[in-house]
């Protein structure tokens, strides 16, 4: 079991990133959520649009997340960012029907799923894509 001091600890460790992975993800997440309201604009399903915007916005995101968060650029971790973003796309789509189904039009719905989607991303690409870089880097 953790103690508070241990727990203390891996907060001051990760603070730095993970705020750095914060002011990047407003960036990542406003070019994404252009997208799909453009996608919504031009008449794409909800989904079809987040499927869109996901998929433009990954090979960006690779580059701002790995080399600015990360300080990684090397394309051999690009699989691995792929897949997490997969499993991110997954369960915003989970997230975005969820809401939806309670009455929120589409654009409110995403907008609710975002900092559930951006704790989960954080969460992943340090466990599974960039597993290898110590916090505070």
């Amino acid at each position: 079991m953790m103690r508070h001091h241990d727990v203390v600890r891996l907060a001051q460790a990760h603070l730095p990133r993970f705020s750095a992975f914060v002011a990047v993800g407003v960036l990542n997440t406003a070019f994404g959520y252009a997208v799909y309201l453009a996608g919504l604009w031009f008449g794409l399903a909800p989904v079809a649009a987040l499927a869109v915007a996901t998929a433009i916005g990954a090979l960006f995101n690779y580059a701002t997340i790995g080399g600015i968060v990360f300080g990684e650029r090397r394309v051999a971790l690009l699989p691995r960012f792929l897949l997490v973003y997969c499993v991110l796309y997954a369960v915003n789509v989970g997230l975005l029907e969820a809401v939806m189904a309670c009455g929120a039009p589409a654009w409110l719905a995403q907008a609710i799923a975002l900092p559930i989607v951006v704790t989960a991303g954080y969460t992943l690409m340090n466990l599974v894509v960039f597993r290898g870089q110590r916090p505070g880097r």
